[in-house]
């Protein structure tokens, strides 16, 4: 640049020069530089910039080197599954029409549109199926959803006689969850909660599955926080137990209610809160719920691990609790005001004496009988409210027996 400017370099202006650019290069430059002469030779200002000519060039030259592009070729596929029963963008498996067939209809449908009975597409049949996949139940060389239990093979259902729980209303107002305010004996505000039970003659080779889901509920911060919770359509009370509240840091308000088991001892609420919760796969259809909360809500369900091969029989649909065979506790129980309307009615039988899943939005429910090797129990969550008539008529009954047996 200055040869162009037709600018004389004087020894005063060399040196300023040298200075500033020296002053304005990187350390390793400049310590390259230094190191090219001697400690008793003074560089000159041509020498300089012929050393910066000479590393321009050599940086250039291995930048260039490594930046070399490459050709990359992709191909795109647009392929996409059409369903064969509602034409639908999804394999047959996925169909909600096909699923709420019955096994037989099911058979039926593939029989009828020569799709093949293993992985459920056309244009082959069984014998040209290239998958290596069978029945999950059978093994045999059919899709899981097509598989009919046979006869011989089917265990006898149990017979559930109900025990008579006496003192219980049969008209008693749907319980509704608001915080009622009152001391520890029973007021005009507080109420009872009996919980009612069934005595099953099961078979001790098969456990009942009760419908549980995996929730993401809201925590004081903000931020949403994986629980366990048990729908149970017979119980007009939510609950939460006391340790999943802390966790979640919510804050309860005092609430006067007793809760029994089977008539035996009384358990005290420890209070109210509101709870907002999701599905675990979504962030969407928020619902809020005003919940008890109690020390224990039930022991571990199941009552311990299945077999985890129970969770193929269901395919790949989008499960509401994926560990449903796995002894966890429950952390939260929805009565039935939040129960039902989450059921979107469609079920999915996988025969007799066999686990169904029932279509919700928390994902697809998992109940029924199950295979268990393990020790036979049974788990029953239905709980009612009991009115204040029916404990005001009992505490007068009381008082008139005293009255007649003083008499005596």
């Amino acid at each position: 640049m200055l040869e162009s400017l037709e600018y004389k370099v004087d020894p005063t202006s060399d040196t300023l020069l040298m200075h500033m650019i020296l002053f304005k290069l990187d350390t390793n430059s400049r310590t390259w530089f230094e190191r090219t002469f001697p400690t008793d030779v003074i560089p000159r200002l041509d020498e300089l910039l012929q050393f910066l000519a000479t590393q321009a060039r050599s940086i250039t030259s291995s930048f260039t080197k490594r930046n070399v592009p490459r050709k990359v070729t992709l191909v795109a596929s647009n392929a996409q599954s059409q369903c064969p029963l509602c034409n639908g963008d999804h394999t047959l498996s996925r169909c909600d029409t096909f699923l709420k067939l019955s096994v037989q209809g099911r058979s039926d449908f593939v029989k009828t549109n020569k799709v093949c009975f293993n992985c459920l597409t056309q244009f082959h049949g069984v014998k040209t199926c290239k998958s290596k996949f069978r029945c999950k139940r059978c093994k045999k060389p059919h899709h899981s959803l097509l598989h009919i239990e046979n006869a011989s093979t089917r265990r006898r259902q149990g017979a559930v006689n109900v025990l008579n729980s006496s003192g219980l209303s049969v008209n008693a107002p749907v319980f509704s969850p608001v915080p009622i305010p009152g001391t520890r004996e029973p007021s005009e505000n507080s109420r009872i909660v009996d919980v009612t039970s069934c005595i099953s003659d099961v078979n001790p080779d098969i456990q009942i599955l009760l419908c549980t889901a995996l929730i993401q509920v809201r925590d004081i911060w903000g931020n949403y926080q994986t629980c366990r919770c048990l729908l149970d359509s017979g119980s007009q009370a939510s609950l939460i137990t006391n340790e999943c509240i802390e966790r979640l840091g919510l804050r309860k308000e005092k609430a006067n209610v007793r809760i029994s088991c089977l008539g035996a001892s009384n358990t005290r609420t420890n209070g109210i809160a509101e709870i907002q919760f999701t599905p675990h796969f979504s962030s969407q259809n928020s619902v809020h719920a005003s919940v008890y909360v109690i020390n224990k809500i039930v022991g571990m369900i199941p009552h311990h691990d299945l077999d985890s091969s129970m969770c193929e029989l269901f395919g790949d649909i989008s499960l509401a609790d994926p560990a449903f065979y796995k002894s966890s506790p429950i952390d939260v129980l929805l009565g039935v005001d939040l129960t039902l309307p989450l059921l979107r009615g469609q079920t999915l039988s996988m025969g007799k004496d066999k686990p169904f899943a029932i279509r919700s939005e928390l994902g697809w429910i998992i109940g029924g009988k199950a295979n268990s090797s393990g020790q036979n129990s049974l788990q029953v969550n239905h709980i009612q409210l009991v009115s204040d008539h029916l404990i005001n008529k009992f505490c007068a009954m009381c008082q008139t027996f005293n009255l007649f047996r003083r008499g005596l």
